[in-house]
């Protein structure tokens, strides 16, 4: 697994041991951010990787000039790769990481900046994507016109009453779907 563009392009990354991660693969991250190419400017952009994994979402975004990421992760191991990533690309002045239950959501302090770009990658066929979208609109994370990467498996349905969907792309068994957030 490598970063495949901007300031750390072609760095590796740490990869899992085992199966209870599933890191996003290269060529996907390469798709994804082409589509958000064609939507965002993601220079400057403050991030939330939901179900973090490695990190290598929020790393690949951070590459390309954007400012900050939280990492959100309930499994210890995940957070804790995802921090061997960040300190290996010396990008850990540039991350918070957050041990949480990305769908019951987390607090948002005063003044923090909300969120222009989301990652929400859960395990599959367990319905988390809806209800950890709910809740960063519910605790006031997201920015007007926020940009939601939304990875799947290919029968999961995004009818969501904030969110309009701007694209949706299968590869093989996952569906990438690109939502907007709308106040």
């Amino acid at each position: 697994m490598r970063i495949t563009s901007g300031e750390y392009g072609g760095r590796k990354l740490s990869e899992p041991k085992g199966n209870a991660i599933r890191p996003t693969s290269d060529k996907v991250r390469q798709a994804i951010f082409n589509m958000l190419g064609a939507r965002m400017d993601i220079e400057g952009a403050t991030i939330i990787d939901l179900f973090c994994g490695t990190g290598a979402l929020s790393f690949e975004a951070l590459s390309r000039g954007a400012d900050h990421a939280i990492l959100c992760d309930l499994s210890a191991t995940s957070l804790k790769l995802a921090k061997e990533n960040a300190s290996h690309l010396g990008a850990m002045e540039r991350c918070t990481f957050i041990k949480t239950d990305a769908s019951k959501g987390f607090e948002k302090k005063p003044g923090q900046d909300p969120a222009n770009l989301v990652f929400c990658d859960p395990p599959y066929d367990k319905g988390l994507s809806a209800k950890a979208l709910k809740a960063l609109h519910e605790k006031g994370w997201l920015a007007d016109g926020c940009i939601i990467v939304a990875e799947s498996e290919k029968n999961l349905d995004y009818t969501l009453s904030e969110f309009k969907i701007q694209t949706e792309k299968n590869y093989g068994d996952t569906k990438i779907v690109l939502l907007e957030y709308i106040l």
